[in-house]
């Protein structure tokens, strides 16, 4: 029988919310200097059709209930909304992505969170856009309520050390059918690392926070730009060399994955970028 995680009834929302609190890497690199503009534009064009419509449950039955975490780009909360409006007003938990700002850096990457997760359409192993909303002061995202909060913060909080590679396996089976399905559909992640894999209160996992993802050329299988994003540690020597990529970049992050969950640390740690790079490039 599968492998899953441990989630007795002692551990709620109230406990996993505690978890957010933790410092996170903040070896995050986004070079996107040498990505072609129609990205920017491709995305515009499919979120700014009908935002109005799109986020008409949200405006008129969402309620923020507290902040659960903070980022470089974005906040987020826990809610509660009308998921059924207007034919029913039973109220139903909640993810929503703040963005902090609604132009610049920030509007981009929301604009391409939202298109990638439209373009990645419905699995179980990917976190679900429900709503966004496109507003004049801000830009929000409703999401699925994932309540076991991030594989991050399970594995320091919860065990404190490795996973056992029972557990492993299953969190690396559900991690693998999620990057399955995004491959499938052209796309790569370009940001596999424990703080953007959800656990539900069931113990299941989903890929989240596509704001980083990219689709590949159809032709060459690989990004149609050369840019350097994602965090450092899960870097593929490709990305850091400025090479063309395809969803190798993916597959490494997830070796980098396994790595991390077996001996609680990341296999080319270091506080200093260059370090990290150093000891990537030269890895056998």
């Amino acid at each position: 029988s599968a492998t899953s995680l441990t989630l007795d009834s002692s551990m709620t929302w109230d406990r996993f919310k505690l978890y957010f609190q933790r410092e996170p890497r903040a070896n995050t690199v986004i070079d996107r200097s040498n990505e072609d503009s129609d990205v920017s534009q491709q995305a515009s064009a499919v979120v700014t059709s009908e935002p109005k419509e799109n986020s008409v449950k949200w405006q008129n039955t969402g309620r923020f209930i507290e902040k659960v975490g903070d980022g470089g780009f974005a906040d987020v909360y826990k809610g509660e909304w009308c998921a059924d409006y207007p034919h029913s007003d039973a109220k139903t938990p909640c993810a929503v992505k703040k963005f902090k700002k609604r132009e610049g850096r920030e509007r981009q990457e929301a604009l391409n969170e939202v298109m990638m997760m439209q373009l990645l359409g419905t699995s179980p192993f990917i976190l679900s856009l429900l709503e966004f909303s496109f507003l004049p002061d801000e830009v929000l995202l409703v999401l699925d309520f994932m309540e076991g909060g991030s594989l991050y913060s399970f594995q320091s909080a919860e065990t404190g050390a490795e996973l056992n590679e029972g557990v492993a396996m299953f969190c690396m089976a559900q991690v693998v059918e999620g990057l399955d399905h995004m491959h499938t559909r052209n796309i790569t992640f370009r940001d596999l690392k424990p703080e953007n894999i959800l656990i539900d209160d069931r113990g299941h996992l989903k890929l989240a926070d596509f704001g980083l993802a990219a689709q590949l050329d159809p032709a060459s299988g690989k990004t149609a730009h050369r840019s350097t994003v994602g965090t450092s540690e899960y870097m593929a020597i490709e990305l850091i060399q400025g090479k063309p990529y395809g969803h190798s970049v993916d597959l490494w992050a997830a070796g980098c994955l396994v790595f991390e969950m077996l001996h609680s640390y990341s296999p080319f740690a270091s506080k200093r970028l260059l370090k990290v790079a150093k000891r990537i490039v030269e890895s056998k």
